[in-house]
């Protein structure tokens, strides 16, 4: 609109100069009144060169207010980089213990297997001791019978001490059967719990490795988003010095 009232004005300003102005005169007039349009031209073209440059500043605060809000999700990022790591390298030292752990509870397991071993290599001793007191005892019934007869007359310590001797191996033999039993039972509760303690252990260091994948993949989207960002923020000052560039030749042609 207000282009509009310029122009009228300007051409009834012209018109009354050139009715108002000699003949000779109307050439210095038709040349004032180019200038007047010139003048009008690189109006309109601040105007529109002003236009670009507000689009611009304003496309320019829009892209540095997206920077700074991607800047800022980058920093929470890191530092949610920087716990996670600090809970990976104590997540590390926490298996690195139990590892420890374990490997003293299968040293234990080890050593329990060696002493079930030793018992059982000493049951098997005992048992031949007990076979051949058995055998010993068929093959002397007859003496044991001569010997029940002479006790019943006198006492003799030599056979009383011999199954004194053979009660205690019975004995013996039964308390390393029980105990034997009772390590192997120690060792296979030994042997779950560390099967159950590998397996969560290898669960959870599997879902962190996930999510750890999960984060690096967001951090390089939101790099890649920024880096396009920037290459449109250089890409407008290029385009706009190429606007002025295409006013300069139009002023200077002119008469």
């Amino acid at each position: 609109m207000a282009l509009d009232l310029e122009d009228y004005f300007r051409t009834v300003f012209e018109e009354h100069l050139l009715m108002k102005v000699p003949v000779r005169d109307r050439g210095l007039m038709s040349r004032a009144t180019r200038m007047i349009e010139k003048q009008r031209e690189i109006r309109e073209v601040d105007k529109q060169l002003q236009t670009h440059r507000e689009e611009f500043e304003l496309k320019t605060d829009s892209l540095r207010r997206r920077r700074d809000e991607v800047m800022k999700k980058e920093e929470k990022l890191k530092e949610s980089l920087l716990k996670f790591d600090k809970f990976l390298k104590e997540n590390d030292a926490k298996r690195g213990r139990g590892e420890k752990k374990a490997e003293r509870e299968r040293d234990a397991v080890r050593q329990k297997e060696g002493e079930i071993e030793k018992l059982k290599e000493e049951c098997a001793v005992l048992e031949a001791c007990r076979l051949r007191l058995q055998r010993r005892v068929g093959k002397t019934a007859f003496y044991w019978t001569f010997l029940e007869q002479v006790l019943r007359l006198a006492k003799y310590e030599d056979v009383w001490e011999l199954l004194g001797r053979f009660a205690t191996l019975l004995s013996t033999r039964e308390q390393l059967r029980q105990r034997e039993s009772e390590v192997q039972d120690q060792a296979d509760g030994q042997r779950g719990a560390l099967q159950r303690y590998t397996d969560q252990q290898s669960c959870s260091i599997l879902q962190k490795n996930n999510l750890l994948s999960q984060l690096q993949t967001e951090l390089d989207q939101i790099r890649s988003k920024t880096l396009g960002w920037g290459e449109q923020v250089v890409s407008h000052p290029n385009h706009s010095g190429e606007g002025d560039a295409s006013i300069g030749p139009n002023q200077s042609g002119d008469p």
